[in-house]
């Protein structure tokens, strides 16, 4: 092997490794109408999870697969898992996944099966676990509702139950643990309609949701 030719393989076998090293993070942000952006005027500039993008930066490929009314709930009127937004977000194999799933489930005639919400909850993780990525995961605990929510969604479900049934759903299968209650629980001024955030509400999202990426929790 001439040097010159010795040479040139190092050369393209650098530029292919730098390729690969450049890879972007991929983050699949998974939710309901919260995700989805329903309320900031302008979802695909001003959701949360394309706010979240900004703040991630280039190193991260991240993509919203928010519908609206999704439940957590396999048995609820929209269950997350049987629709094609699901389907899609798992093709796009993720390396980290956010789900925000918990608010619809809210509602009385879903939270009627509240006794399977955690057995549903566990299922989809290790779902995602088995994806070939074996992605990050992190589970959140829904921002709160305020009376009269519409909807039919629950602001009691969502701060009395929700919240500590999701902090021990992330115990238990050592996921990442998201409290978006906490940073809107004083910005009712920020949600209009008393359950969506506007694009200043989702700017709050995206900045604790980066908050938790960046620190691995």
């Amino acid at each position: 092997m001439t040097r010159r030719l010795f040479l040139l393989l190092i050369t393209v076998s650098a530029l292919m490794g730098s390729a690969v090293s450049a890879a972007p993070i991929r983050v699949a942000c998974l939710g309901d109408s919260i995700t989805e952006g329903y309320g900031t005027g302008d979802p695909a500039h001003k959701s949360y999870p394309t706010q979240l993008a900004v703040l991630l930066g280039d190193g991260y490929d991240t993509r919203n697969f928010g519908v609206g009314g999704a439940t957590l709930l396999d048995i609820g009127d929209k269950p997350y898992r049987s629709l094609p937004t699901f389907a899609q977000a798992c093709a796009f194999q993720p390396d980290i996944i956010v789900i925000g799933l918990g608010t619809n489930d809210s509602k009385p005639f879903n939270w009627q099966y509240r006794d399977r919400f955690v057995a549903n909850y566990v299922s989809l993780i290790r779902q995602l676990r088995e994806l070939p990525t074996h992605p990050r995961i992190f589970i959140c605990q829904p921002m709160p509702a305020w009376p009269p929510s519409g909807w039919s969604i629950s602001p009691e479900v969502i701060e009395r139950e929700l919240q500590p049934m999701i902090a021990d759903i992330a115990r238990a299968e050592k996921v990442g643990l998201i409290d978006l209650f906490t940073p809107m629980r004083d910005h009712h001024d920020l949600t209009p309609d008393h359950v969506h955030p506007d694009a200043r509400g989702a700017a709050v999202l995206a900045q604790t949701v980066a908050a938790a990426i960046e620190a691995g929790r």
